[in-house]
Formats: C-alpha cells, sequence, structure tokens
C-alpha cells in the first residue's frame, strides 16, 4: 500500500478504533477508503483490498500471476455479450467494510459511485499462487454474502480451477473443480467454456 501524506484536513471520519490484548486495532470503511483515494492520500498504484474494515496489502505480482491474469481477461472479452463489461483489477465494494479486487471481473456495464457494487458482478475470479487457503476459505463468504452469483479461484500450481455458485448466506450451495485441460463452463455463454491450459500455452 502506498504511503498516506500528512495533512491537517478533518473531512475524513476517524477509523474505528478497537482496543485488544496485542494494542489497538484501526477499522476502516469502505466510504473511507474512497475518500483517500480521490483525495490523493493512497497512491494510485497501490495493491490492497479492505476485508472486514482491516487494509490487507497485495505482494508483488509475479510473471505466472500476470500472464494467467491476462489471459483469462482476454478470453472472457472476446465471448462475453455486449451488455457485460470484462475488467482486470476491478475494485469491488462487497459491504460497507470490505473492497475486494478480484483479477478478472465480469459484470453488468454499469458504475454506481467510486466503486463497482457486488449486485452488478457476474463472476469475479482470483488467480491463486502463494494465498489459496486465503483465497478458498476467506474470499468466498465476502463475495457470497454479498450475492456475487459465482466466483473461480485460479489454483495455478495445483492447475485446477475452483468454481463456487448459487451464493446462500455466507458460503455457496456449489463448488465443482476443474483441471486445467478440462472446459470451465461459461453461465453467460451457454455454449462455451474456458479450457485454462490452452490459455497458458
Amino acid at each position: 500500500m502506498g504511503h498516506v501524506r500528512d495533512t491537517n484536513e478533518t473531512f475524513l471520519p476517524a477509523p474505528t478504533m478497537r482496543s485488544g490484548g496485542q494494542g489497538v486495532e484501526v477499522r476502516y470503511s469502505s466510504d473511507q477508503i474512497a475518500w483517500l483515494c480521490e483525495a490523493g492520500l493512497l497512491a494510485p498504484d497501490a495493491r490492497f483490498e479492505l476485508i472486514d474494515g482491516e487494509i490487507v496489502v497485495s505482494p508483488a505480482e509475479s510473471g505466472p500471476h500476470a500472464l494467467t491474469k491476462t489471459r483469462i481477461h482476454n478470453a472472457l472479452a472476446r465471448v462475453a455479450p455486449q451488455d457485460l463489461d470484462v475488467g482486470s483489477s476491478i475494485s469491488l465494494r462487497v459491504s460497507d467494510k470490505s473492497v475486494l479486487e478480484p483479477d478478472v471481473l465480469v459484470w453488468r456495464a454499469n458504475l454506481r459511485g467510486t466503486y463497482f457494487q457486488a449486485d452488478e458482478a457476474v463472476l469475479a475470479i482470483e488467480v491463486s499462487l502463494s494465498r489459496l487457503r486465503h483465497d478458498l476459505e476467506v474470499k468466498p463468504a465476502l463475495y457470497a454474502e454479498s450475492g456475487v452469483p459465482e466466483i473461480w479461484v485460479v489454483d495455478v500450481e495445483g492447475e485446477v480451477t475452483h468454481v463456487f455458485s448459487e451464493p446462500e448466506g455466507s458460503a455457496y450451495r456449489r463448488r465443482a473443480t476443474y483441471a486445467f485441460s478440462e472446459a470451465v463452463p461459461l453461465a453467460f455463454a451457454p455454449n462455451g467454456g474456458l479450457v485454462i491450459a490452452d490459455l497458458l500455452r
């Protein structure tokens, strides 16, 4: 995350402070993070997500991660219908306390406010290398709670794609796993699927 410049301005409400056994926790809202970004107090290229009020910094992107993300993005952009947009590293507000940045997002062409909203999302994709457990356990719960209809967790090292669909509460009712050599069905393109192995050749 980029550094925060010193400022005497008081437009930003103070973050929530919680006392704990090991000090004080600082929790932010999605609106506070939006203010910091719009005011230029966070560097525009800062890589982080807001998870339950906590700013979680993302590591520098590796070559395999960038290649997989870009190839998936390009493939989906070719088959998505005109009423859908496809983007990479899009900030998606899933609650008042959480803003995620899926590696690839398919959404209905619309923008309200600073962030894209969860009810506009059609498919969110996480390309996972070093944080597989986090991507399989923490992220699906947040996406499900906000009603995102489907997410993929693309496990680059394991060469499988985990597909979560039918959100209910804080979980998805259905989960399927596809080898990279298998076609992953596309809900918005019923006659087509994505073979990850073909994209990485």
